[in-house]
């Protein structure tokens, strides 16, 4: 048998060049060439290859030299294919990494957000005016509120960052790869957060 080698596929010493140009048609028709359909692209009104067409296939072995063509493209284009899946797969990686940098990143900034709506409450003061014995409006009771952010909005951005930092240690959820349980407390920076709804205020809080 042939070696893979240009000399198999290419012209052979002592090959005329009319001999090797239909073996180039024949070689390049792939794995379903035949010799019929071989010489119809150099003859397509003829009924039958010639014979000295079929003299040549088998002088200077056509079917070997037209394998080992084969052989050898099919070598490259595996070549290539593993190049481009290497190339894939280090994409692939530094896509993670940048993904992973930025979830982290984002829980940070949510965990930080969260902090906030629980101590930067605001305070509202309302009076209740009378008029007085001369006839002016005077503050007769003052009343003075703490307000926090809506709970539920909270409880939306809770959930987020809860979410969020479950994909940035566990990755995205698949069909295949149902969620790992989380724990549900922890502290700043890793884990779940429980949102513990606070109670009311009593009336006294609330007046002064």
């Amino acid at each position: 048998m042939l070696s893979q080698t240009p000399l198999a596929w290419g012209r052979l010493p002592g090959e005329s060049s009319q001999a090797f140009a239909a073996f180039v048609i024949y070689r390049d028709l792939g794995p379903h060439r035949s010799l019929d359909k071989a010489y119809k692209v150099r003859k397509p009104d003829a009924a039958k290859f010639s014979g000295i067409w079929s003299d040549w296939q088998a002088e200077h072995r056509w079917l070997e030299r037209a394998q080992a063509y084969d052989d050898h493209c099919d070598a490259e284009k595996r070549k290539v294919r593993e190049r481009r899946l290497r190339e894939l797969e280090e994409r692939r990686i530094d896509f993670e990494i940048r993904g992973q940098e930025l979830l982290e990143k984002w829980v940070d900034d949510l965990d930080g957000e969260l902090r906030a709506s629980l101590t930067e409450g605001y305070t509202e003061t309302e009076e209740k005016l009378e008029r007085d014995q001369t006839g002016e409006m005077v503050p007769t009771k003052r009343t003075t509120k703490v307000k926090f952010p809506a709970l539920g909005a909270f409880a939306r951005a809770l959930k987020e960052r809860n979410e969020t930092f479950r994909i940035a240690v566990e990755g995205p959820r698949t069909k295949d790869k149902p969620a790992a349980a989380a724990p549900t407390t922890g502290s700043a920076g890793g884990g779940e957060f429980e949102w513990v709804k606070p109670a009311p205020p009593s009336k006294k809080d609330n007046e002064s």
